[in-house]
Formats: C-alpha cells, sequence, structure tokens
C-alpha cells in the first residue's frame, strides 16, 4: 500500500449476528478507568478512541499502527468526458486491476468524495470504465485518488472472531466474553498488551508467529481449542484482528494511564474541593489528549515492529545437551538451588505448592503488595504455578519452548526471566530435569538433603 493512502479509513462491514434470533450490534466496552474519569476528561478520550478505531463494525485502519489490513489497490479518476449525475467514471491503476467479487467498495482518498465510501458494481478492464452504487452525484475529478478493497484481511479476521472467539475472550478484547465468567482461567484480556506464551524476550510483544502458534495449538490445560483446522489465510486474519483488537486496548490504558489520576471524578472533587475551580482543571484537556494520542500510538507502532525483528526472538546460544544423568543431576541441583529459586514456587517436588504460593507476593502489575496471599497476574487472576509432574506446558511442549519460559519468563505473571542469572549450560540443564520429572518413579528428597545423584518423584502443574 503506499505511503500516501490517508492515516484513516473506514472498513465497514455487515454486522454478524451470533447464535439465534434478533442481537444488538456489537459495541466495544470503554475500560473501568475511562468510564471512570470525569465528563470534561471522559468525552475527549473516548471519542480519541473511536476515532482511531472505529466500531467493532465500522472499523478504521489506521496507517500508523503495523497492522497489515489487507492490500488494496490504489486508482486515479481520469478526467471527466461529461458533466452532471452520472453512475460510472474512468479510472487507472497502479497496479494491473482486472475484476472485482462483486462486494468490493471504493474508498476516496482525495477530491470531492474524500473520506466517503462508495459501492462497485461493474468494471470494465477494456475501459477502465467503473460502475458504482449509489450513483455519484458529479463526477469525481481528473486525479482524484481512491483505493480498492482496503482491509480485506481485517474484515475478515473479525468475521471468523466473532463467530470463534468472541464468547470467551469479548467483543473488546476484554476476556469477558458469555462464557467467560464459566471458565477457569480466564480467558485472555487483550487489552494490556501481553500475552504469556511468546518466543519474544521479556519486554518485547508478542510475534505474529507466537499468536499463529497459540491459535493452531492452543492452551493445554486451559479452554483455549486448537484451531487446526483454521487456513493459513484464516489464521492470518484473526492474528491481525486481535492484534487491531490489542492496540485499541493499549491505547486506551495508555490514556487513562496519562489522566486518570489527576482527571478520574474522585480526583476532579478533591481538587475543587482544594480550591481549584473546574476551568482551571481541565484547561488544555482536548489538546493534551490529541498530543498524548499521538506520542502513544508512535510508541506503539515502535513496540510491535520491534516483536517481529531476529533481535526479539530468543534463540539459544548453545544446543541443548543430551539429557543424561550427569545433566539431569545438575538441573535437579538448579531447581532446587537459591540460584534459580524454582522450589519457592513450584515446590519441591514440582507440585506447583511451593512457600509463595501461600504467602503475599509483590504484585505483578505495578509497585506494592497483593492484598491476599497466593500469586497473581496482571490482569488480577489468582494462578497456581505449574504441576511439573502432569507434563503438560501451556506455552509448548518442546524443549525451546520451556527454554524460552526460563530465560525470559512468562509475561504478566510472577515466572521471571533468568535470562540475566543463568547461562545457557545452566538453563538447558534445568529444561532436560523439568522434561525429566513426570517420568520420576519415587518422591524427590528435600533441599537440604540434596546430593550428586537424581533422585526420582512425581511431580505436580506448572
Amino acid at each position: 500500500m503506499s505511503n500516501r493512502l490517508k492515516c484513516f479509513l473506514m472498513l465497514s462491514i455487515v454486522s454478524l449476528g451470533v447464535g439465534c434470533g434478533d442481537h444488538p450490534q456489537a459495541k466495544f466496552v470503554f475500560n473501568e478507568r475511562t468510564r471512570g474519569l470525569e465528563k470534561q476528561a471522559q468525552d475527549p478520550v473516548k471519542k480519541a478512541i473511536e476515532y482511531s478505531f472505529g466500531t467493532p463494525v465500522d472499523m478504521i485502519g489506521w496507517e500508523k499502527l503495523p497492522i497489515e489490513y489487507g492490500g488494496g489497490i490504489e486508482g486515479t479518476a481520469l478526467a471527466p468526458e461529461t458533466d452532471g449525475t452520472t453512475k460510472t467514471f474512468k479510472a487507472k491503476f497502479e497496479k494491473p486491476f482486472e475484476t472485482f467479487d462483486g462486494r468490493s467498495t471504493i474508498h476516496w482518498l482525495s477530491g470531492v468524495y474524500h473520506g466517503k465510501s462508495v459501492e462497485v458494481t461493474d468494471y470494465s478492464p477494456a475501459t477502465g470504465e467503473i460502475t458504482t452504487h449509489p450513483p455519484l452525484e458529479v463526477p469525481p475529478q481528473a486525479d482524484d485518488r481512491f483505493v480498492i478493497d482496503f482491509g480485506w484481511q481485517l474484515k475478515s479476521g473479525r468475521q471468523l472472531y466473532m463467530k470463534q472467539c468472541m464468547h470467551c475472550h469479548g467483543v473488546s478484547g476484554d476476556g469477558a466474553g458469555p462464557t467467560a465468567q464459566y471458565l477457569n482461567p480466564r480467558p485472555r484480556d487483550y487489552r494490556p498488551g501481553k500475552f504469556k506464551f511468546t518466543s519474544t524476550g521479556q519486554n518485547d510483544k508478542a510475534s505474529r508467529d507466537d499468536l499463529a502458534r497459540t491459535i493452531e495449538n492452543g492452551i493445554p490445560g486451559t479452554y483455549m481449542p486448537s484451531f487446526k483446522l483454521f487456513s493459513e489465510a484464516e489464521s492470518k486474519a484473526v492474528v491481525e484482528y486481535v492484534r487491531w483488537l490489542t492496540m485499541r486496548g493499549e491505547l486506551e490504558n495508555g490514556l487513562d494511564n496519562e489522566f486518570y489520576s489527576d482527571l478520574s471524578k474522585k480526583a476532579v472533587k478533591e481538587r475543587i474541593d482544594g480550591g481549584e475551580t473546574a476551568e482551571e482543571i481541565f484547561e488544555g484537556v482536548q489538546e493534551n489528549v490529541t498530543d498524548a494520542v499521538e506520542r502513544l500510538s508512535d510508541e506503539l507502532a515502535e513496540s510491535w515492529l520491534k516483536a517481529e525483528s531476529d533481535e526479539s526472538v530468543v534463540i539459544p546460544k548453545k544446543k541443548r545437551p543430551e539429557a543424561d544423568k550427569a545433566s539431569l543431576a545438575r538441573g535437579r541441583a538448579l531447581y532446587l538451588s537459591g540460584k534459580a529459586k524454582c522450589v519457592t514456587c513450584h515446590g519441591a517436588t514440582g507440585k506447583g505448592d511451593g512457600p509463595n504460593t501461600r504467602d503475599v507476593q509483590q504484585r505483578t502489575d505495578g509497585p506494592g503488595m497483593n492484598d491476599k496471599p497466593g500469586l497473581f497476574d496482571t490482569w488480577s487472576e489468582k494462578i497456581k504455578p505449574r504441576d511439573l509432574t502432569r507434563g503438560i506446558y501451556r506455552g509448548g511442549r518442546r524443549p525451546v519452548d520451556l527454554y524460552r519460559r526460563i530465560f525470559a519468563g512468562i509475561k504478566g505473571t510472577p515466572m521471571p526471566p533468568f535470562g540475566g542469572t543463568l547461562n545457557d549450560d545452566e538453563i538447558w540443564d534445568l529444561v532436560n530435569y523439568v522434561m525429566h520429572i513426570p517420568h520420576e518413579g519415587r518422591v524427590m528428597s528435600t533441599p537440604e538433603h540434596t546430593s550428586g545423584n537424581v533422585a526420582t518423584a512425581k511431580h505436580g502443574d506448572h
């Protein structure tokens, strides 16, 4: 797509009913903190998000964001041969446009119809003549630019998402679909921009390959099923729609972080009680929101682009050694040691019952401590460390998958990264030992009885 493309394009699609009977049009739900802003701040924040992303039915394609919306063919109108009302006009294209599927749409990028859309009902490659519905009131002028069928991949992803994903993950990607309340663990809330199981570094976004792998394989031990029957094109479309939903949520969260502490209903009341006037409090809010959107969207684009770079992928520097007796012994010693600290969460026998599951821990979503004992993730859900004796690994069971969990941690959870603490030899020994745990046949000794030999044990869920 040419870099001349307008920053925002409306991607209107037909609303999809889910289930039986009549249904209201799908709508995005704003965050609790957005709704908690005072109206003079809440309105510009909502409008900024709607302007940038639209609605589930009338989506916005924002060129700044690294989303593969789906092609589109750019063209320009030729000088009109007649004046007045017309159903047709002649055009030329940047690349060959031989046919259309009967549902093509023109989005005007410049000229008298700038920002508007119209349906293509016929096209003649021989003459370059395009027939539209409804008829154009006046012919477009020479060099008026347009794009045909921009956003087909995002629209396809939305349709698949609403059929296959919405019931768990929700229309807004907030993990609050109609069935979510019955599921444990809860479906992923995309809005924080974090996905637990990735091939990328601790502070990097999930890559397209990571999301595609999750869609294809599901997440073992959860209600996230495998969608292996998706075609490659279907999987790509869903990945792009999930990324688009996630970026929408991240922008909203970013704006909330900017303004909530000073402009929430509670904060505004306290400021007015302290002597400030409403005019002083809300002066320049619209401009501040506009500036914040520009800055935050730049940061979003940069972070998601980085996730696709080779430098973000966690790749072991050494090959995995054979899981022989010596490697298993070293891995077990590390598992029980104060250096790796695996036992503090996963327990001495690997059943996910370490002492951290009973004590109050540091929050994963900000400073301070949790309100209750146990382990909690960024989404405020109480979680249990994996029971390693079962041999079920939610992020994949390939050795490199476990290497990445240890090296980079699990995003949004208390599982920390050990890439700066353990070297490759140590991580691989741990991987070998963890993968050996389900096959052990007798109880592991406690840390204070650690020896050089590998005790056999049967352990629990990681």
